[in-house]
């Protein structure tokens, strides 16, 4: 909210001056310089033509919106975003306009905050729409500036802190945008400060990195693509990830790494073809100077055959814990070392290892699969000559049970599969209620370490194993369980997991083909009241426990328990725990 004439005065954090219109700084304390703001505002609106009351942020559409500094800053962007994780702390990134094109929120929290002053993508936040803020003032004043509370001009923002930073070109100085961090009063703007110092900085070194004349040609490339449709594109250097559009945005860290290997090894004519989380992908690489400065566009994926059902073990699920589980298996298929799939039994070690859930065809040809069980029958001349000529002829080799080996067969094979150059194609699955039973045994041996989680961790897929399993029963079944006889399910602790299921899924869909389950439908046991038992206790006493040893940190905590985050969570909103 500037005019050529007069400029409000605001707070420059980093050297705490007052800038009185274009007058010199003044020296001030924070506070006095804070309530020289209100009091310039409140002076100065009428003669600005500002209204008394704002109440609702200006909106403008996407056709208004250049989305040429988003697609730039994106990658950046939200990596920094996902540091906020948990912190309430939302991010915008807007243009020099004050437009905002896109916004970053630290949890539900952060989203919340956001959402209750009216920050979206396309809200006009520049000072002449709403006056003194976070995103406006720093654009009219060229400076980081931090608006807390009152200062703010807009009744919208008197609960938030906004602090935000310009967004400078690195070599011509051009004005380009701002970042702004927001949340409300609950979080010390000295941490917000610093933060917004090292964002800009780390902004600046990666626009910093287009200046080379590889990446300027990508540049210009990627925005000539974008304009086009909607085709995912990634441009990579030697460092990493470089740029995407909004349709990449789906790919994990770990397809990200798979994509830039697959574009290296592209032909002649820059074609190549890669597997991801989301299936086979084709590729086109144009490649640029600098190394290993490509840009890539994704193909449509190609069709593929469903994979055949598998009655006892299916590989189905979309919650966070399996989906998780699937993404470490096909990152460990990738490594030069072997990978140990550990559990409770019946959880689906055997088909992750066979790879029916990493690879979308279906389970993995020409899979070698060695029984540990079998050592004693066989005797340990036999069994380790099958070992070592599954090494050399295999493609692929599973060792079932491995729980059941001595030290002595365990040292022995660690000692045969570490001879072979290709160790990455051996896994090995044990059964284990427990992280730390095996996680010496992965040591020793080098190896990879996936936890697959138990079936009670996996409630968001009860209704499509359930579905599953009575199709593989009965072809053609359509029994489904009510949201009622679900939420039972859900609560039940299947101590015998995906086998568990599978045998009430039977027992129902032979005394019933189609219709809905209710609740007295479901075994007795199903629907006997769940109580705190000893083992659940000891859950909770022992994620308080390294809530504890983490300082609250959740992330930490479920590193210190070997269990994903996600269980974590759930955990700690079944047993009503907090941070």
């Amino acid at each position: 909210m500037t005019s050529p004439r007069t400029r409000p005065a605001q707070i420059d954090f980093a050297k705490e001056t007052v800038l009185c219109g274009d007058g010199p700084p003044v020296r001030a304390s924070a506070v006095a310089a804070r309530q020289h703001i209100v009091d310039s505002w409140v002076r100065s609106k009428s003669a600005l033509g500002m209204p008394d009351r704002i109440t609702s942020v200006p909106v403008v559409t996407e056709d208004e919106l250049d989305d040429t500094l988003l697609e730039v800053l994106h990658t950046p962007m939200a990596s920094f975003a996902r540091s906020l994780d948990g912190t309430g702390v939302g991010l915008l990134l807007a243009d020099a306009q004050g437009r905002i094109l896109e916004r970053w929120a630290g949890g539900s929290h952060g989203k919340k905050h956001l959402d209750r002053v009216g920050t979206v993508r396309g809200s006009v936040l520049s000072e002449g729409a709403v006056g003194t803020n976070g995103v406006g003032t720093v654009l009219a004043t060229r400076r980081p500036t931090q608006v807390v509370m009152n200062e703010h001009f807009s009744e919208l923002y008197r609960a938030a802190i906004c602090t935000g930073a310009p967004i400078f070109h690195p070599v011509t100085r051009e004005l380009l945008g701002a970042v702004t961090l927001s949340c409300d009063t609950a979080h010390q703007s000295q941490l917000l400060q610093a933060l917004i110092r090292t964002l800009t900085t780390n902004l600046e070194h990666h626009m910093l990195t287009f200046e080379q004349p590889g990446t300027r040609q990508l540049l210009d490339e990627f925005l000539r693509h974008s304009r086009q449709g909607g085709t995912p594109l990634l441009g990579f250097d030697s460092a990493g990830l470089l740029v995407q559009n909004a349709s990449a945005a789906r790919f994990s860290p770990e397809d990200l790494v798979a994509i830039q290997q697959a574009a290296a090894n592209a032909d002649a004519r820059g074609r190549s073809r890669g597997d991801t989380s989301l299936g086979h992908i084709d590729l086109l690489v144009d490649r640029f100077p600098g190394a290993g400065t490509v840009l890539v566009r994704v193909a449509p994926a190609r069709p593929v055959t469903p994979p055949p059902i598998r009655p006892t073990l299916p590989l189905l699920g979309a919650s966070p814990e399996w989906r998780e589980t699937v993404q470490l298996v096909t990152s460990a298929r990738r490594s030069s070392r072997p990978t140990i799939i550990a559990g409770e039994a019946a959880t689906g070690k055997t088909s992750l290892a066979l790879g029916a859930a990493a690879d979308v065809h279906g389970p993995a040809t020409g899979a070698a699969i060695l029984e540990a069980a079998g050592l004693p029958i066989l005797g340990t001349h036999r069994w380790f000559a099958r070992l070592e000529h599954f090494l050399a002829t295999e493609p692929q080799i599973i060792i079932k049970n491995a729980e059941v080996l001595d030290r002595a067969a365990r040292e022995a094979t660690r000692s045969v599969i570490a001879a072979h150059a290709h160790a990455g194609r051996v896994m090995l699955t044990m059964t284990a209620d427990t992280p730390t039973a095996v996680e010496s045994f992965a040591l020793s041996l080098g190896a990879h370490l996936v936890q697959v989680p138990p079936l009670r961790d996996r409630g968001a897929d009860l209704a499509e194993l359930w579905a599953r399993f009575a199709d593989a029963e009965v072809p053609g079944a359509h029994v489904r369980p009510s949201a009622e006889a679900l939420r039972l399910l859900q609560r039940h602790a299947w101590p015998g997991n995906l086998r568990e299921l599978q045998a009430v899924v039977a027992d129902i869909v032979a005394r019933k083909r189609f219709g809905v389950i209710e609740p007295e439908e479901l075994p007795a046991s199903l629907r006997a009241p769940q109580t705190t038992g000893l083992i659940e206790r000891a859950e909770a006493e022992a994620i308080t426990r390294a809530l504890r040893e983490a300082g609250g940190n959740r992330g930490r905590a479920a590193e210190i328990l070997g269990i994903s985050r996600a269980t974590v969570y759930r955990k700690m909103k079944s047993y009503r725990l907090s941070s």
